[in-house]
């Protein structure tokens, strides 16, 4: 049985596959179906190393990675309680007779 490709990317966490493969020295997608065929993979559904076009999406992509990097706070930098306001005035202290 044949593992499949998708779950290999997501496991090793590539998330650019043509340029991991390409420094794997394999460039092309013929070299790429041999090189899965020899592993014991499926061949990809979708073409790894088709050209993509360069526009203003391709800039707004980084926007998006920065914001998913930074959403995770370390427990040891997480405050113990949440924060409170001060009180604006200050509390009445009993007279004592």
């Amino acid at each position: 049985m044949k593992r499949n490709f998708e779950r290999f990317l997501y496991r090793r966490k590539i998330e650019d596959p043509a340029g991991y493969f390409s420094r794997k020295g394999i460039t092309s997608d013929e070299e790429l179906a041999a090189w899965c065929e020899n592993n014991g993979f499926e061949k990809p559904a979708a073409s790894v190393f088709a050209e993509v076009p360069t526009s203003d999406s391709a800039e707004s992509s980084p926007k998006k990675s920065t914001a998913k990097e930074n959403w995770h706070i370390p427990a040891a930098e997480r405050p113990l309680k949440k924060p409170t306001a001060k009180r604006k005035t200050a509390t009445k202290k009993k007279v004592s007779k």
